[in-house]
């Protein structure tokens, strides 16, 4: 099952929690949401204590369902979404760029084993959903917890620690388009209580679903391979240190599909130039933990991330077109953390304090060539094309001090507090070499003239924020927790360098104030539990893009980041799950969000009143989950997302869509079971994204989407020791 918490009127009083079922285990009270951890807070709470709008993934739900990366499981949570098809995520209807990829940081960070994913290595990275132990997906603002980039929210992954007990699990599955994987994990102690580890391979590879008829084959084929090692060291029974080291390989096809002015749902595409995107990257990462007192302990997560890039893309889609009109890019990103926590706990106050550092570096080397009518209408049949080969360098360094504690006023009522001290320091350099082929034409000397030939610039910029958090919790019984809280979200500014002349063009930070209610409850002596969240965000100085208009007056496709705009977010999340015994448990979640640009003035557009694109203001998940004695077990899972634009210009619609999950399986002992599943049971024609260009005169020009899959049908043959 996965869960996700939300609230409205009289569900929010009833709130929440919901319970971890293993597929082949009746369920009980040790499962229940009371006794799961979240472990991306500062302070590791359970559910039942944590205010925050969070969902919790727990392993025995990955392995239950028929799921193969972060992105499956994303899709069943409401309030969150996958944008631009599967390209990053949207929490609460914002995206993880920002409205629509203005700026330079992100406002959602992803999490692997306490290393943050720079932007590429979300799309393409270690996020396959083998030995994961749970993953918690944050919503709402969380930059006085996590830190940088992370204004709507977080995503954290846990992968499975060393036990001092021997383990091994494996896995073989096949589904169609030609897709297997083979998994496999295990550890046991190398020195007994003191030293253990872990090993985790993961193969998976895919023909996909998409056909390229220009050359006759599989467009979209996809492969992943994942490699971690872990070791754990207990030198003394007050100190635990968890190194991971892993290396991840993650690369796709081409899965942009050309569309006409009306819907005609088409799975072939015919590209000149075969489509490839992914990454390779190595993650290492270690958390000491330290016990100094019955009181007072320390903690310290050290990570490293390195990353390299390649996107390889035909920018002409038009069938049959030879010319070579195209992108390659290949890019590096890497980062290095370190945070340290000094934590008290006494009898009313649990309190700590931090320090958190983290430099990132990220490059691109583009070498693309693109038909002049991208940079302005005029170009329009006049043949001309735009090569550029360009070298973008940009640094980040970012200081903070933190707090963050509870305070028990009495044993019904605390006090919640933290805050933030945040530092940012960036720096870009850029170098363009800018030709036109075969040349300018006649009488566009003085609109392209400017862009010819090599440019390089550099610029810096420097940025402060105070982030707090306030709120109070209240125990209403042993089984409700009522909460409120205020607390503020934060993406800094920075600088870029115009494309037309080289200058520079700074932006300022942009701040979210998010109001949050929460309940929490366990009812029927722990068979229901129930979570909710109410909220309500005010976002000020949003950094957007803004097309550029050139010497002639028309306006480019080429766009600069500006400070505009004022919104409000508001809605819910409410998440239920009963188990009516111990052999069947039904479950259910909900979510509302409503986004408006409250003030949002471009010197182009004006999208006040419009919705946030990738922002579906109803989605649910229900289903439940059904064991029998004899060792037969299955379930159904059904997910529903809304109508959402894909533009702030909210003229391109992708279409409401539900899919249903379904799964049969047998156990044939304790240490073995098949599976066999279907995804999309109904094969549900789906966009994922959807884009339409227009002129002046409403005349179509070119549109692109991607598309959801279609009915996919696999079996899964697993073994636990």
């Amino acid at each position: 099952m996965f869960r996700v918490t939300l609230g409205v009127s009289v569900a929010a009083l009833l709130s929440t929690g919901a319970m971890a079922q293993d597929a082949d285990a009746p369920a009980d009270d040790e499962a229940r949401l009371g006794t799961i951890i979240v472990q991306g807070t500062k302070f590791e709470q359970s559910l039942m204590e944590t205010p925050d709008s969070v969902s919790v993934v727990t392993a025995e739900e990955i392995e239950r369902e028929p799921v193969a990366d972060l992105y499956d499981i994303i899709e069943r949570i409401p309030n969150v979404t996958a944008a631009f098809g599967e390209q990053g995520f949207a929490i609460r209807g914002v995206d993880q760029r920002g409205v629509g990829g203005g700026g330079s940081g992100l406002t959602i960070t992803t999490y692997v084993d306490d290393a943050p994913l720079g932007n590429q290595t979300t799309f393409f990275g270690p996020t396959g959903s083998w030995d994961v132990s749970q993953i918690e997906v944050f919503r709402g603002p969380q930059s006085t917890n996590f830190g940088r980039n992370a204004l709507a929210g977080a995503i954290y992954i846990r992968t499975r620690d060393p036990e001092f007990e021997p383990d091994f699990r494996a896995r073989v599955e096949i589904a169609e388009a030609d897709t297997y994987q083979v998994s496999a994990a295990g550890g046991t102690a190398i020195i007994d209580d003191k030293l253990a580890f872990r090993l985790s391979g993961d193969y998976r590879e895919s023909n996909g679903f998409i056909t390229n008829t220009f050359l006759n084959e599989d467009a979209d084929t996809s492969e992943l391979s994942n490699i971690r090692g872990k070791l754990l060291f207990t030198p003394t029974e007050n100190i635990r240190i968890v190194t991971t080291h892993t290396y991840a390989e993650n690369f796709a096809g081409e899965d942009v599909i050309n569309v006409g002015e009306t819907d005609t749902f088409s799975r072939d595409v015919s590209y000149n130039i075969p489509g490839r995107e992914g990454t390779e990257t190595f993650l290492n990462a270690v958390n000491l933990e330290w016990d100094i007192s019955d009181t007072w302990s320390f903690q310290s997560i050290t990570t490293h991330q390195s990353t390299d890039y390649i996107r390889l893309e035909d920018f002409n889609t038009e069938p049959g077109d030879t010319s070579e009109v195209g992108l390659d890019r290949r890019g590096t990103d890497e980062a290095l953390s370190q945070e340290v926590r000094l934590k008290y706990a006494g009898d009313r106050l649990n309190a700590l304090v931090g320090l958190y550092y983290v430099d990132t570096e990220d490059s691109f080397d583009d070498d693309f060539i693109v038909a002049g009518a991208a940079l302005s209408p005029l170009l329009i049949g006049t043949g001309l094309n735009i090569g550029r080969d360009s070298l973008f360098e940009s640094d980040a360094m970012n200081y903070a001090v933190f707090v963050d504690g509870e305070y028990e006023v009495t044993d019904q009522l605390s006090l919640l507090f933290g805050a933030r001290v945040d530092h940012e320091e960036t720096s870009q350099d850029s170098t363009a070499d800018t030709r036109f082929i075969p040349g300018i034409p006649p009488g566009f000397e003085a609109l392209l003239g400017p862009f010819e030939g090599t440019t390089t610039a550099s610029t810096e910029a420097e940025f402060d924020a105070f982030l707090p958090k306030l709120g109070v919790q209240y125990a209403i019984a042993d089984h409700t927790n009522l909460a409120f809280v205020v607390q503020q979200g934060y993406r800094a500014g920075g600088s870029e360098l115009s494309v037309l002349d080289g200058r520079t063009i700074d932006y300022d930070p942009e701040f979210l104030t998010n109001y949050e209610f929460s309940t929490r409850s366990t009812l029927l002596d722990g068979d229901l539990t129930i979570n909710s969240n109410i909220f309500y965000a005010d976002w000020q100085d949003q950094q957007v893009p803004e097309p550029i208009v050139l010497a002639d007056g028309t306006t480019s496709t080429l766009t600069r980041t500006v400070n505009a705009g004022e919104s409000t977010l508001m809605g819910f999340e409410i998440d239920a799950d009963y188990a009516v015994d111990s052999t069947l448990d039904i479950y259910g979640s909900l979510g509302y969000v409503k986004t408006e640009f409250e003030d949002f003035v471009t010197s182009q557009f004006d999208y006040t009143g419009n919705s946030f694109a990738f922002a579906p203001e109803w989605s649910y998940n229900v289903g439940f989950n059904k064991i029998h004695d004899v060792g037969i077990f299955y379930g159904v899972d059904v997910s529903y997302r809304d109508d959402v634009f894909s533009d702030n210009e909210n003229e391109d619609v992708v279409e409401a869509y539900t899919l249903v999950n379904a799964r049969v399986g047998y156990e044939f002992n304790d240490y073995s079971r098949i599976t066999v599943y279907a995804r999309n049971l109904f094969d549900e024609d789906n966009y994922t994204f959807l884009n339409r260009d227009f002129d002046a005169s409403g005349n179509f020009l070119s549109g692109t989407s991607r598309i959801g899959d279609p009915r996919v049908v696999g079996v899964r043959l697993e073994a636990n020791f």
